[in-house]
């Protein structure tokens, strides 16, 4: 566990959408985890991930609409570095076809690697394939495992 502030990071989707809606199980690591990273990288795919796993929470009657809204407000006022997805795409194709896993996920693969700046995902899959790259918000929360 590392208990200091990291200085660059990107942080995937779901940390923002545990930690904004508040999810019981993972919303303290997460919002630790945004807390302690002062430069945050995302590709700016995030901004369609992010609101697709909203409406997901607002169609299963989790949250309401404006709710969502605000947790997209204040998601994008966290976002200190946002890269184009057509500067990554390229690489994160031929990774997520290499490494048969999502592009979309690759995409924060890419961002990390160019940026040579951890991923924080509670993604297992990421977690496994990429340890040198991925890790987990806990790592960064200050929190015990």
């Amino acid at each position: 566990m590392v208990n200091t502030n990291m200085k660059d990071a990107v942080i995937d989707t779901m940390v923002f959408a545990y930690g904004l809606l508040n999810e019981t199980e993972y919303a303290v690591d997460s919002l630790a985890a945004i807390a302690r990273t002062e430069t945050i990288h995302v590709p700016d795919s995030i901004r369609a991930e992010l609101t697709n796993v909203i409406w997901q929470w607002i169609t299963l009657e989790a949250i309401p609409v404006q709710t969502g809204l605000d947790v997209l407000q204040d998601a994008n006022t966290l976002f200190s570095q946002v890269h184009p997805t057509e500067q990554l795409w390229r690489e994160a194709l031929i990774l997520a076809c290499e490494d048969k896993h999502s592009a979309y996920d690759t995409l924060f693969i890419t961002l990390a690697k160019n940026q040579e700046i951890p991923l924080i995902t509670y993604d297992k899959k990421l977690l496994k394939k990429y340890p040198a790259i991925a890790i987990k918000p806990e790592s960064v929360s200050g929190l015990p495992n």
